[in-house]
């Protein structure tokens, strides 16, 4: 999944892997980062690929965007091959969404930039609160 042409949904999209990193055991630091129109962003552990979550597990994400105009942005993650978007819409500053993890697995969460620039993260964080949806 690294740096790679990926399907989503029947479009060809180039992908990148932004690193992120544990601030504790169930929230990660996702760093400055930029996403182009049309790119699709992993957000990977140090270390690993994706994120080990339990049925139940809810996965909350907060994106700090810098813009001087309001962008587009999806979020969503991929699970054994399978892409499913949990959010699409326009966002000005920050971003906050979350989803229910519906099986366990190892989950790669992303985010496709869909503005005519680029998407400017000037920082965010993948909270997990286990079992909060069971």
């Amino acid at each position: 999944m690294e740096n790679k042409s990926v399907n989503h949904h029947g479009y060809e999209l180039k992908s990148k892997v932004i690193s992120i990193k544990n601030q504790n055991e169930n929230a990660y630091e996702i760093p400055k980062s930029q996403i182009d129109n049309g790119e699709l962003a992993f957000y990977k552990i140090k270390g690993r690929k994706g994120i080990n979550l339990e049925k139940g597990d809810e996965v909350l994400i907060v994106l700090n965007i810098k813009t001087e105009n309001v962008d587009n942005c999806v979020l969503g993650y991929c699970l054994n091959e399978e892409y499913i978007d949990f959010f699409s819409a326009p966002i000005s500053d920050t971003l906050e969404a979350s989803f229910i993890a519906q099986r366990g697995g190892e989950y790669y969460i992303y985010s496709i930039g869909a503005s005519a620039g680029f998407t400017n993260i000037t920082s965010g964080i993948i909270q997990i609160n286990p079992n909060k949806g069971v």
